[in-house]
């Protein structure tokens, strides 16, 4: 039997608190960084694959980097949602993070990879899931 999955008690209108928390997304090549975060980035925030979830409303620091340590993409931001488990194949458990600060270079990034994406017909990630 499949344990029940656990009740959201965090709705967005509660008081929110904030936890020292990091997250840290390393990819051995570029183009690895491309397959993997392009559909899961928006302008307002990315999907982060992970079980190791934070709490909805909490505030933490993130940097996606190659494995030299170059980074690509760093900043702040809230949690929105999560999904604790893997629901199939194009709904992995993570959850969702919307940037509340991007350092400019991450942010033209983010901006490019989105613009891109478009481009090729796909939409960016959707951070209300």
């Amino acid at each position: 039997m499949e344990p029940a999955e656990p009740p959201d008690l965090s709705p967005r209108g509660n008081r929110r608190v904030a936890i020292a928390a990091e997250v840290r997304l390393e990819f051995d090549r570029f183009s690895g960084f491309l397959e993997e975060m392009a559909s899961n980035l928006s302008e307002g925030g990315m999907f982060v694959r992970t079980r190791n979830l934070r709490p909805v409303g909490s505030r933490l620091r993130f940097e996606i980097s190659l494995s030299d340590h170059w980074p690509l993409v760093r900043g702040a931001g809230e949690v929105m949602w999560t999904r604790w488990r893997d629901l199939g194949p194009q709904e992995p458990a993570g959850m969702g993070v919307r940037f509340e600060e991007l350092d400019p270079e991450s942010r033209e990034l983010v901006e490019r990879v989105v613009a891109e994406r478009r481009r090729s017909g796909y939409s960016p990630f959707d951070l209300e899931a």
